[in-house]
């Protein structure tokens, strides 16, 4: 609760009342062993921990009420809690649904593409194994260069004596992603 406090000391009454809610929110990027010596300041030593990356702070927090396990956020807070972030996706014909199936496609190619196996790929690879259209995949792999997706290296070379192209996408992205 201390540093909590610290984090809103002008909020009246907050001494009186503990306060729940969404105040951010993250990707999951992996996770801390109890044995792992290094795991932050916030890691508490010999138990598991969650390593956050992408963390954007709500302008506004939703007030919910907290449980010590892991639980499905209601519609009505997950839309509460979407409008407040950033769009990557623009256009005046995109709904809440879109967005929220191109930010599954995004992650999902961002996450093929940076750990394929020996690192290059062509789109025609790539979208198979993901069953999913090859100009969509096509248009994530691109996005990924873009600093509102990351700001990714995105290589590509021409494969030799066929007349296509191969991609790598290297490198963490240096801006938030969501």
């Amino acid at each position: 609760m201390t540093a909590v406090r610290k984090l809103a000391p002008e909020v009246p009454g907050f001494e009186d009342r503990h306060p729940t809610g969404f105040v951010a929110v993250a990707r999951l990027a992996g996770i801390i062993r109890p044995n792992n010596v290094d795991g932050g300041p916030w890691h508490a030593a010999g138990s598991f921990g969650w390593r956050l990356e992408d963390v954007f702070a709500l302008p506004n927090p939703v007030s919910a009420r907290g449980l010590q396990r892991l639980w499905n956020v209601p519609a009505d807070l997950e839309a509460r809690i979407l409008a407040q972030l950033p769009r990557r996706y623009h256009g005046s014909d995109l709904g809440d649904g879109d967005t929220r199936r191109l930010n599954r496609q995004h992650d999902r190619v961002r996450e093929a593409a940076l750990n394929w196996p020996g690192g290059w790929f062509t789109m025609y690879e790539l979208a198979r194994k993901l069953n999913a259209p090859e100009a969509s995949v096509e248009r994530q792999v691109r996005y990924l260069k873009e600093e509102r997706f990351g700001g990714y290296a995105v290589e590509k070379r021409r494969v030799e004596g066929a007349n296509h192209f191969e991609f790598r996408v290297q490198g963490k992205g240096t801006q938030l992603t969501f």
